[in-house]
């Protein structure tokens, strides 16, 4: 159940397995926090996960699975920590791991991932029933179900099967995500990202879209996009899309000067589970006699090759693979 990277993974798992899945997602769309948008004049901002960073083995090969001219292309600027709006040196060591984006946007990842599989979408799931061994999802019998969902959404899920996991529902941050987009060309640096490691700062990250990878923006434009601490975030998050877009952009002018806090293209994203602050214990995994698995970043680092791992984790647990 979700159709982010983790539930899309299990589902993959299960298929390979020669087990039939099906998952049901509440939006319209598949990848979650995956999620690219794609905007008039040609301009694509990865609003969730703006990269790629093959840490493993597995995710790696699955990269490398995807037709050649699929494949995500490497990201050859740095990312770069900056103190109060001003960029300092980047770590050459922090930027030697390989770092990847696609093209068209990461979502295209989760589109390849959903290739085959069976999916219902509107299709929110408020609560879970059992009939002898069989888990009910929405009124449908099932051997089995992969909750892959943000931790305290799997929580309460669990609650309507009277079961209980160590499951923590404060351990989530906010993210208020802001792509911004502007008829001239975007800065020439040798960054594409600028980050505050201590998040004091406002503006947590920034990415310049257009510089990452090639096909983010035509010729004259660039794309950004802004992504709020957890403290600015939660401060900010009653206030207009207008309002959040006007404060995000006074910090890109005074970065880049005169023009960049007018962005002619703009959009606010909310992100009520962003990131978990601590991962759950893997034995919440899946409960003794239990035959709900639980899947996504609650067991580890809000990565996109972490969740990726966590929803083939699940799957083969209620395999008996281990």
């Amino acid at each position: 159940m979700g159709a982010g990277v983790s539930g899309l993974a299990a589902a993959r798992e299960l298929a390979e397995a020669g087990v039939g899945a099906v998952l049901f997602e509440a939006s319209g769309q598949v990848g979650g926090r995956l999620l690219s948008w794609r905007a008039e004049p040609g301009l694509v901002f990865d609003v969730g996960a703006t990269l790629l960073a093959p840490v493993g083995e597995g995710f790696a090969a699955l990269l490398e699975s995807l037709p050649a001219d699929e494949r995500p292309e490497r990201i050859r600027r740095w990312i770069a920590p900056h103190q109060g709006l001003r960029a300092l040196p980047a770590d050459p060591a922090r930027n030697a791991a390989p770092r990847f984006a696609f093209r068209d946007g990461n979502q295209r990842l989760a589109e390849r991932l959903a290739d085959g599989l069976e999916l219902r979408f509107g299709a929110p799931v408020e609560w879970l029933d059992k009939a002898g061994r069989e888990i009910l999802v929405r009124g449908e019998p099932f051997d089995a179900c992969v909750l892959a969902v943000p931790g305290p959404i799997a929580a309460d899920l669990l609650a309507t099967l009277g079961e209980r996991r160590p499951l923590r529902r404060d351990s989530y941050r906010s993210c208020l995500s802001v792509a911004l987009g502007y008829p001239m060309d975007a800065p020439d640096l040798p960054w594409f990202a600028l980050l505050d490691p201590d998040q004091t700062h406002p503006l947590g990250w920034l990415s310049l879209e257009s510089r990452k990878v090639s096909g983010r923006a035509p010729s004259g434009w660039a794309a950004l996009v802004a992504q709020l601490s957890a403290r600015a975030s939660s401060d900010w998050w009653g206030l207009d899309d207008d309002t959040v877009v006007q404060r995000t952009s006074v910090f890109v002018g005074r970065l880049f000067g005169r023009g960049w806090d007018s962005p002619s293209v703009a959009r606010v994203f909310r992100w009520t589970h962003s990131q978990p602050e601590l991962a759950a214990p893997t034995e919440a995994i899946l409960g003794p006699e239990s035959r709900v698995a639980l899947a996504g970043d609650a067991f580890g680092k809000g990565r996109v090759e972490y969740a990726w791992e966590a929803g083939r984790r699940a799957a083969r647990l209620l395999l008996g693979g281990g």
